[in-house]
C-alpha cells in the first residue's frame, strides 16, 4: 500500500464547541502555524484549503517592488480606498505624507 502524505492536516481546536472552526497546517511549514478555515464543516474546509492550494501554486511570486508599486499613491492605493469605503479620513495629503513625499 502506497501512502503519499498530505500536503495539510485539517483539525478543529476546540472539539467540544458546537461551531468550533476547522484549522489546517500545512506539512512543508517548519512553524507548524495554524490558521482558520472560516469553516465549520470539515468538507466545506477541504474544498477551503484545496482552493488555496491550487491558487498558491498557479500564481507566480510578487516581487517586493511589485507589491508596493502603488502604496499611497492617490487613486491607486488600496488601503486609501478601503479607508474612505470605510468613512475613514483619506486625503491626498496623507497619502503624500505617509508615501514620504513633502
Amino acid at each position: 500500500m502506497d501512502q503519499h502524505k498530505a500536503p495539510y492536516t485539517l483539525f478543529k481546536r476546540d472539539k467540544n464547541k458546537k461551531n468550533s472552526r476547522w484549522y489546517y497546517r500545512l506539512a512543508n511549514d517548519p512553524k507548524r502555524i495554524h490558521h482558520s478555515t472560516g469553516k465549520t464543516t470539515k468538507w466545506e474546509a477541504e474544498q477551503f484549503v484545496e482552493k488555496l492550494l491550487e491558487l498558491k501554486i498557479t500564481q507566480k511570486p510578487v516581487s517586493l517592488e511589485e507589491y508596493t508599486k502603488d502604496f499611497f499613491i492617490w487613486g491607486k492605493c488600496k488601503w486609501t480606498q478601503r479607508r474612505k469605503a470605510q468613512g475613514h479620513a483619506a486625503t491626498e495629503v496623507m497619502s503624500q505624507m505617509k508615501r514620504g513625499h513633502n
